[in-house]
């Protein structure tokens, strides 16, 4: 029941975070794209940490994997929207093309932690 009830919240909070990120970034608020950075350089890490594996032990750990797997994301990301400039794209790692990328693997990392 616990699960159930965390993987519930994991889902809602996700979808809040990617909301309340694309309200700020196409509000141009300064002090929001602070909120919109943190999002980003952890959330994406967490929910793959969270398929890996479901063993660990201290919240530091927690942060560290999701930080060091949110920047791995952010690096695979943009090598495969720059292999987009030989399919045709200009100028494929502009800041529009980046934040629709980061949206898309992190609604398909909630999708696959729905179920996990």
């Amino acid at each position: 029941m616990f699960n159930l009830r965390l993987q519930y919240k994991l889902w809602w909070i996700g979808l809040l975070g990617i909301a309340l990120s694309n309200i700020v970034y196409l509000t141009g608020n300064f002090i929001g794209w602070f909120v919109t950075l943190g999002f980003f350089l952890f959330i994406p890490g967490y929910l793959l940490l969270r398929l890996i594996t479901k063993e660990i032990r201290s919240r530091w750990e927690i942060a560290s994997f999701s930080l060091g797997l949110s920047i791995l994301i952010l690096m695979l990301g943009g090598l495969t929207l720059n292999s987009f400039h030989a399919l045709g794209l200009q100028r494929p790692l502009t800041t529009w093309n980046i934040f629709m990328t980061l949206d898309a693997i992190t609604m398909i990392l909630l999708l696959l932690n729905r179920d996990a």
